[in-house]
């Protein structure tokens, strides 16, 4: 049994050329360090991430056409059907939702 691999943060990493010159061009525009500018892309993108998360699904359940638990949608007063195969559930998770 060996340690679980832990992620180190160091202090230097490896860009290409045309990124390192860019992020020159950025930081003597702004007059900013690289270390404030790049933490500032991190949040942007650990932002982005929470929101995607946060984006509302149809009702899951059980499909028998996959043979697993997917997502349902229904159009425009129409059947809930899978979102993979289109396996007709309306009955099912209409009971759902009166609960």
């Amino acid at each position: 049994m060996g340690r679980k691999k832990e992620f180190v943060a160091t202090k230097s990493f490896t860009i290409g050329l045309q990124e390192l010159v860019y992020l020159e061009k950025v930081c003597n525009e702004d007059n900013i360090k690289a270390s404030k500018f790049i933490n500032g892309l991190l949040r942007t993108a650990m932002l982005a991430a929470l929101e995607k998360e946060k984006q509302k699904h149809g009702p899951i359940t059980y499909c028998t056409g996959c043979n697993e638990y997917k997502e349902f949608e229904q159009k425009e007063g129409e059947a809930w059907t899978c979102i993979v195969c289109g396996d007709d559930k309306t009955k099912v998770i209409e009971y759902m939702l009166e609960k």
